[in-house]
């Protein structure tokens, strides 16, 4: 509360948010501030070891990213449950399964990655521990799967402009890459497009 009230100024907007803040707090107590922080602490971590990476890193990462989408799709179509079961179970199918399904698009992703950095690129043991962090980062910011697909959703699509920016800048941005990257964007926005909106529906 005495944040807001110190970088927003005096005022009834700024003092109703400072009271909702503090009501929260006192509310869930320490658990809402570690909660918190550790979200805050897995974004940034996330965020400076993007802005790190290199072109051949950038793409395992969204690799590892799609797989992981993969997974958590194909999980979540299982799971869902209620009044909206068959709607949201036929969604999640075609989050998956659509037209480019993600297997294809993991499949011309990997492919492009040999031809350019050769098999190793793709090796199991450094696409795995990328995945399992990105889940976990989706997970710990909320129980909703949803949501936790937009999260992931998210990432993908910052990883996707960061490795374009960097590979063009390197000089590896092949005509081929540059018009899968673009493509690819347009489908994730697509997926966004529907979770966005079923989400909606449901609050």
């Amino acid at each position: 509360g005495w944040a807001v009230r110190a970088y927003i100024g005096k005022g009834d907007r700024a003092e109703s948010l400072a009271g909702f803040i503090e009501d929260f707090l006192r509310e869930y107590g320490e658990d809402s501030v570690k909660l918190a922080t550790k979200i805050a602490t897995q974004q940034a971590k996330l965020r400076k070891g993007a802005a790190n990476r290199g072109g051949l890193n950038q793409l395992q990462h969204l690799l590892a990213l799609l797989r992981t989408l993969r997974w958590h799709y194909h999980t979540t179509h299982w799971r869902v449950y209620g009044k909206s079961f068959y709607g949201d179970h036929l969604m999640f199918e075609r989050l998956y399964q659509g037209e480019p399904s993600l297997d294809d698009e993991i499949d011309k992703l990997g492919e492009k990655m040999v031809t350019l950095y050769g098999r190793d690129a793709v090796a199991s043991q450094t696409i795995w521990p990328e995945a399992t962090r990105s889940l976990e980062s989706a997970v710990s910011q909320s129980d909703c799967p949803y949501r936790q697909a937009l999260a992931l959703e998210g990432e993908v699509q910052q990883t996707l402009k960061s490795a374009y920016d960097t590979l063009k800048a390197e000089g590896k941005l092949t005509a081929g890459m540059d018009d899968y990257l673009l493509a690819l964007a347009n489908e994730r926005d697509t997926a966004t497009y529907l979770l966005k909106q079923r989400l909606s529906e449901k609050t």
